[in-house]
Parts: C-alpha cells; structure tokens; sequence
C-alpha cells in the first residue's frame, strides 16, 4: 500500500473527524523553522509540528530521537488515536514530514501519509487556507516501539563482513563541499552513497517513482537496509522512498554519522574505498 496521497484525496476528505493533518514545513534559515509559513496560512484543520523542537532532540546524542513521552503528547493533543489517519505536509524538498512519518512507523503507528507536493501541490490546486489555528480534540496515542526499525553502531560495526551479501548501508547525505572533497570522502565502509536530497526536483517536488527506482537501482531488495546521513534526519525521506518500492528490511542507524565519527574505534573509508 503506498504512503503517498494527492491533494484532491485529501482535499475529499477535509472534515473526516478520523484525519488528523500536520503542516511539518521548515525553514533552516529562519529561528523558528516553518512556523512563520504556518501562521500565515496552512491546511485547513493543520497542527503545526517543528523539526527542531518536536521532531529530534539534540540532547541525545546517540540516536537525537525526541522524548517518547512529550512527542506522545504533542500528537495525542493534536487528536491522534491509535486508529486516526495521519497526514503529514512540508514544501519545498524538506525531510521534516518524512521524519514524522518514520516516528509514527517507529512508534507502531502505520496509518500515516504524506500528501505528494506538499503545501505547494494544495495551493496550487486552489484548495482552501487559512491562518485560523485549530482547536483539536483530545485523542490518546500510546507509542508502541518497534526496535527492529532501528540500528546501533555495534551491530554495523559487527555486520560489516556482510556488506554487499545480506547487508546493504545507504550514506544517504546530501552534498557539501568542494569537488576535491566530495560527501563520501569519509564514510562507513562498504556504504554507498544515495543522497536524500535526489528524491526531490530542482523545486523541492518528489520525484516520480520511476525515477526513485533508478536511483536505488542495484540495491537488492531482498538484502538488510541501513541507512544513515548526518543525524538520522535525511535519511528518513529515504526509508519512505524504498518503502514505497517495497523494499521491507530497512532501518535506520538514528545517530548516524554524528555518532558513527564520534568513537575512534569506528572504522571509517575514504574516498571510494
């Protein structure tokens, strides 16, 4: 079953009581992320969820994963029930709405959706806004953990002999730097390089699927998944992605780079090692 609704579906069911949606736009640039953007105007029936401040905790530096506890809070006064459906909105290419989503899987919540194009796809459609913040009803959500959606730096270091038989490791980091000094000049050996960021065009839209599956051509679906990027953050809009093609062993190494650098007894290659 796919993830991913269009604006018209979503727009069909605007005043189901049983669909809880989340504007998770966000700007880097800006002190208070996509908040500005949200006050402005967003989704009718949208609860404003943050990156920085509900999405990852900085504080926990082996996973930043937020506290179970106060993201619970968050969603079940947003109106989130075991049984409500989740839509979860961004803009512009950003990972914010695809890391919700991978909490809700990680949390035992799977019927949550991403609406395709984002906030842009609804304006465009000419589908309402408003700057009127909801007032939702209480709902009660109860985080189930699943931990076989999460890997840890011991079993990769341990797994390593296996890249490339039973194991596959995505550095799913975006770009930086100068040509010399490409993204994957230090990486987890045997990873191979995907960036998140090639999910998305040149205007921040998600790309088709045809063109996500070449992206990941090569990548056997039957073999174990990692991935990681440079705080467990960009890597989620590539879960979704593979999850969207089926693949169905895939995890995520939640402190990813940040932890993985951090402890001298890590291996790490360069180049293209």
């Amino acid at each position: 079953m796919s993830h991913l609704v269009q604006a018209d579906w979503l727009y069909e069911r605007l005043n189901n009581p049983d669909i809880v949606i989340f504007d998770a736009r966000f700007n880097p640039g800006h002190e208070q992320g996509g908040l500005v953007d949200y006050e402005q105007d967003h989704i009718p029936g949208a609860v404003y969820v943050d990156l920085r401040h509900d999405l990852t905790d900085e504080r926990v530096e082996r996973s930043f994963l937020p506290d179970a506890d106060v993201l619970s809070a968050k969603l079940s006064g947003a109106g989130v029930n075991r049984e409500t459906t989740v839509v979860i909105y961004g803009d512009g290419g950003n990972s914010a709405p695809f890391r919700l989503w991978w909490l809700l899987q990680y949390w035992g919540h799977k019927n949550a959706f991403i609406l395709d194009g984002g906030y842009s796809s609804w304006k465009r459609a000419g589908y309402p806004l408003t700057a009127d913040v909801p007032v939702p009803r209480a709902g009660r959500f109860k985080p189930v953990v699943n931990d076989k959606l999460i890997a840890t730096a011991v079993e990769i270091r341990d797994r390593l002999p296996f890249v490339g038989k039973s194991l596959t490791i995505i550095d799913a980091r975006q770009p930086h730097g100068e040509p010399e000094l490409p993204w994957y000049k230090h990486h987890i050996p045997g990873a191979v390089p995907v960036s998140w960021k090639e999910l998305f065009d040149v205007e921040g839209n998600y790309r088709s699927q045809e063109e996500i599956r070449r992206l990941y051509d090569g990548i056997d679906p039957q073999q174990e998944v990692i991935l990681y990027c440079g705080r467990g953050v960009g890597s989620c809009p590539a879960i979704f992605a593979l999850h969207e093609l089926g693949y169905r062993q895939v995890r995520l190494y939640a402190g990813s780079w940040s932890d993985w650098s951090s402890d001298s007894g890590n291996p790490v290659a360069v180049g293209e090692e």
